[in-house]
């Protein structure tokens, strides 16, 4: 490339960073006069618009479940193996797909397995330990989360990979052992949109019901989460029956 054509390009690279910090300063001032502007007629707009946001959800939650109706079959059944063994899991993602991800995976604690999540503070177990990953993407294009999931692939084939993203994430469906693809509901519509929030939340959302139907196939009652629970912290439960104490001897001296 010629200097001439190299100080052209600058140019224009620099033209357009200045048509950006303009427009952004303009947006700016515009947001800053709203903040005391803003109409009844405005918020009772966005506030009747909430239900249509609820109602798009979840008619995806229901829509992706139905459409991989034999994977969430399968996923439940390794969700209810991996609480009652005692399985080390493994939460893969970023940014707020892991957010996502990791609310259901308290759960799963709850339940017995052994939870980890990329990035914590306490560490991931060894491979070698094998175990399960939970791999969750909004697109199902996040570089760093298919890079783990082929590394596991091909170094750890025994680790089972439950993965849950966009529908048509060919790359990550092909690592996974057990894909669950999120589907958007074309009939519903949702006027209140930000960046892919309307995916990461149905990954919180059925994944959650996951665990909760995986529970269920493995025999729990309220007795049965509750000793899953921590007692010593501040969220309780403070009220552990005389049942749960019986489930308790059960499993472990009986």
């Amino acid at each position: 490339m010629s200097r001439d054509m190299e100080k052209v390009l600058k140019e224009i690279e620099r033209f357009g960073s200045r048509i950006r910090d303009t427009k952004i300063e303009e947006k700016e001032k515009e947001l800053s006069k709203r903040g005391v502007e803003i109409s009844e007629k405005e918020i009772e707009t966005i506030f009747n618009s909430l239900n249509k946001r609820f109602e798009h959800i979840s008619a995806n939650n229901l829509l992706t479940v139905n459409e991989s109706k034999e994977q969430v079959k399968d996923a439940m059944k390794l969700l209810c193996n991996w609480m009652l063994r005692g399985t080390n899991v493994r939460i893969i993602g970023a940014g707020r797909a892991k957010l996502a991800g990791t609310l259901p995976a308290n759960r799963l604690a709850h339940g017995g397995a052994h939870v980890s999540v990329e990035g914590s503070v306490i560490p991931m177990p060894h491979s070698i330990t094998a175990g399960g990953i939970i791999a969750v993407s909004a697109s199902g294009k996040t570089v760093s989360v298919i890079d783990v999931m082929k590394k596991v692939k091909k170094e750890r084939p025994s680790i089972k990979i439950l993965g849950i993203a966009a529908h048509n994430a060919l790359e990550f469906k092909d690592n996974c052992h057990i894909f669950i693809g999120i589907k958007v509901d074309s009939k519903t519509e949702n006027p209140l949109k930000a960046l892919a929030d309307i995916e990461e939340i149905v990954i919180l959302e059925v994944l959650d019901a996951l665990i909760v139907g995986a529970g269920k196939l493995a025999g729990f009652d309220d007795a049965k989460w509750r000793l899953g629970h921590e007692d010593i912290g501040p969220t309780g439960p403070y009220d552990v029956s005389k049942k749960a104490v019986y489930h308790f001897v059960s499993d472990f001296f009986l």
